[in-house]
């Protein structure tokens, strides 16, 4: 059974829905989570503020916290995030408590705009990983994108007049690379009128290999948390 950190943890505010995943060390806990700066995406939620543009003009951000889990050394004000590791900032308050900034992971002011993030997860759920995926369904820029947490970089995928719902990461069988594998992410049209379908992005280039259109009578709905089944042997 664990014990419990006799600090506690006071982070700049966010308000989060969806985590890529957590990874612990001796050290410290590193959280990786998609949040908004504010409490508006809960407004823009209610039915009668949904349109057709998407569902909240907040854009929600990937952000990283460091959680440091031994202070016996620490002083008040000192940085106890390695910077060689994160731009994140974990310092000791007076009070013992802990004052959380994040890192952003993109340089300068720039922020990684993504909802509904993915990862190799059955490879690399609590452990340290590299890539993640997700969908600008929910803010004001209605992309797919790749951020590699390494290099602090993006690839997006985008296409006028389309709504690209959550992505599913399908890793290739016996693959050792992170991201070797397939993206497949629903595709919905903003105006109803055109088929929907189904999009498959390379997992390492993000480059289209395919879709499957549905037909043009079948109206595919926006879905959350869908996963790949591989057909049983």
């Amino acid at each position: 059974m664990g014990k419990r950190c006799p600090s506690g943890f006071a982070p700049t505010p966010a308000s989060p829905f969806i985590s890529s995943t957590a990874t612990r060390t001796k050290v410290q806990l590193v959280v990786d989570f998609v949040g908004y700066d504010n409490l508006d995406i809960f407004e823009e939620l209610y039915v009668d503020k949904l349109d057709e543009e998407g569902i909240s003009r907040v854009d929600p951000c990937f952000r990283r916290y460091v959680l440091p889990l031994n202070l016996s050394a620490a002083k008040v004000g000192e940085n106890l995030v390695d910077p060689d590791y994160s731009r994140a900032q974990a310092k000791l308050q007076p009070d013992g408590s802990v004052f959380l900034k994040p890192d952003f992971i993109l340089d300068g002011n720039n922020k990684v705009v993504m909802e509904l993030p993915r990862i190799n997860y059955d490879k690399f759920n609590g452990r340290k990983y590299r890539y993640v995926y997700g969908t600008g369904i929910f803010g004001s820029n209605m992309q797919l994108t790749k951020l590699d947490l390494d290099k602090r970089e993006v690839v997006t995928w985008k296409e006028d007049g389309w709504m690209p719902g959550e992505p599913v990461f399908v890793p290739e069988p016996g693959a050792a690379e992170e991201d070797k594998g397939v993206v497949l992410c629903p595709v919905l049209s903003k105006t109803g009128k055109d088929p929907c379908f189904l999009l498959i992005l390379d997992g390492q280039t993000f480059q289209e290999i395919a879709r499957a259109e549905t037909p043009a009578d079948l109206k595919m709905p926006l879905t959350f948390h869908g996963n790949y089944v591989p057909k049983a042997k």
